[in-house]
């Protein structure tokens, strides 16, 4: 087996509550515009947060790095049927 890389930031481990409070500092918000879309992209990535804890603690994704285009496709299902969002809101969330 090879050998186990050590998970720090510097090898690419990220949480995603690190990385959304990180990124969110990076958005702009002094118009009024800029602050309704810096607030659209925050809930979106709260609604995968919400998302997360629905799957199996198993198949759970701990670090950013580890979010498959499984857990993706997922996600866009549960939007659509848990939450009933139409597919044009699921489109912007991604």
């Amino acid at each position: 087996a090879p050998p186990k890389v050590e998970e720090t930031e510097a090898n690419g481990f990220i949480t995603l509550s690190d990385a959304l409070e990180r990124w969110g500092q990076t958005l702009p918000a002094g118009t009024p515009s800029q602050q309704k879309t810096k607030r659209a992209r925050f809930k979106a990535i709260e609604d995968f947060a919400a998302f997360r804890l629905t799957i199996p603690v198993e198949d759970r994704p701990k670090w950013v790095r580890e979010i498959t285009s499984v857990h993706c496709s997922r996600y866009e299902g549960w939007l659509l049927t848990k939450q009933k969002l139409d597919g044009r809101t699921v489109e912007n969330k991604f």
